[in-house]
């Protein structure tokens, strides 16, 4: 099952990145994929694990904040950096606001 889920996210990903290719939105658009708080540890073994870290979601270990995020915004966020800072989803669009931003545009500039 772990294989076909890493398979759609992957084509599914894919079909976004050439949508934004082809409408010409690639180079000024900040793409963000990231998960939400961990594996369900009251599911057992169908909720995933958090392994090596400690625990997952809804508790305040490392397997259940901290979690994978990739981000990709042509000319802005050079290909193959990494960090280990700390981010809070919660945090992250009010904080692209006041940096002035426009974070929800369209394709039609709306």
């Amino acid at each position: 099952m772990r294989t076909n889920v890493i398979e759609e996210i992957d084509w599914s990903v894919g079909q976004v990145l050439d949508a934004l290719k082809r409408s010409g939105l690639e180079r000024s658009t900040w793409v963000i994929f990231t998960s939400d708080n961990g594996p369900w540890l009251c599911y057992g073994n169908h909720a995933g694990s958090a392994k090596p870290l400690r625990e997952g979601k809804g508790t305040n270990w490392e397997g259940g904040t901290r979690e994978p995020c990739i981000m990709r915004w042509p000319g802005h966020i050079p290909a193959g950096a990494d960090t280990w800072d700390m981010l809070m989803t919660i945090d992250l669009f009010p904080t692209v606001e006041m940096t002035g931003i426009r974070a929800f545009t369209t394709a039609r500039g709306a």
